[in-house]
């Protein structure tokens, strides 16, 4: 129903621009119903609430935790919002950091570890100082270094 009064008023709005000479033609339609005598909630029947210092509002519309008690519904209501909320932040804080390495960010140090172990287990050296053969080394003769200093 709500997508024909859409529609009608997209006519309406189009027959409008065509017509810019006559705005004072159009009448605004509303598709509004409202029934009178029906509530949707009925109001709570409450006590005098000295104990509390404040009073309780005639009608009033229920959270839904009680029908019947004013300051219980409000109780719960504040309650399991807070707590809902503060569980939200900090469950998806919690799963934010504890969640697994998805990206590799420290693949390196977890493949230094298993390199250290299994040069551990083999005998080796940790670090072997000919990681690279020196032969395979090309470096510049003292003529294409010129006036650099080298510092070992």
């Amino acid at each position: 129903m709500a997508s024909l009064s859409r529609l009608h008023n997209i006519c309406s709005l189009t027959r409008i621009l065509s017509n810019s000479g006559r705005f004072s033609t159009v009448t605004a339609r509303r598709w509004i119903s409202k029934s009178e005598g029906k509530q949707d909630s009925a109001p709570a029947k409450h006590g005098s609430s000295a104990a509390s210092g404040s009073t309780v509002p005639k009608i009033w519309v229920s959270y839904g935790f009680s029908q019947t008690n004013y300051y219980e519904d409000r109780l719960l209501t504040h309650l399991f919002m807070f707590l809902g909320i503060s569980w939200a932040i900090m469950g998806s804080c919690w799963i934010i950091y504890y969640y697994p390495d998805m990206n590799k960010h420290e693949w390196y140090r977890r493949e230094a570890f298993l390199e250290l172990r299994r040069r551990e287990a083999a005998g080796l050296p940790l670090v072997d100082p000919n990681y690279v053969p020196p032969s395979q080394i090309k470096l510049p003769s003292d003529e294409e270094l010129g006036p650099y200093e080298i510092i070992i």
